[in-house]
């Protein structure tokens, strides 16, 4: 069994690829942009679909249930379960296509 070679840092920088100027650029922009990651807790398993519109998130997973979410907040807004399997998709139709017996009304 032969010992993993050692390379220098110096070494590494010598055979990097140099990145073109626009991805030089969108990675400044990235370092610099101003945001926040809220985790949103609430599935028991892999979460399989997502889908945004407005300020809401939907996901759909594993574990059979569909949830909506306030985007913002971070909160659970509605627990759509009774899923008989996993949920591998989801969609948000527009309200005026939408038929009534899907539309999901917030109070």
């Amino acid at each position: 069994m032969t010992a993993p070679a050692v390379v220098s840092a110096a070494a590494k920088k010598e055979v990097e690829p140099v990145a073109p100027a626009g991805l030089r650029r969108l990675r400044e922009r990235w370092g610099n942009a101003r945001f926040a990651v809220t985790p949103l807790v609430g599935h028991s398993d892999l979460v399989t679909a997502v889908a945004f519109h407005g300020s809401y998130i939907v996901s759909g997973s594993r574990d059979t249930t569909v949830k909506l979410w306030h985007a913002a907040t971070g909160t659970e807004e509605a627990n759509l379960g009774g899923h008989t399997g996993s949920v591998t998709c989801v969609a948000i139709a527009p309200a005026a296509t939408a038929p009534p017996s899907v539309k999901i009304y917030l109070r």
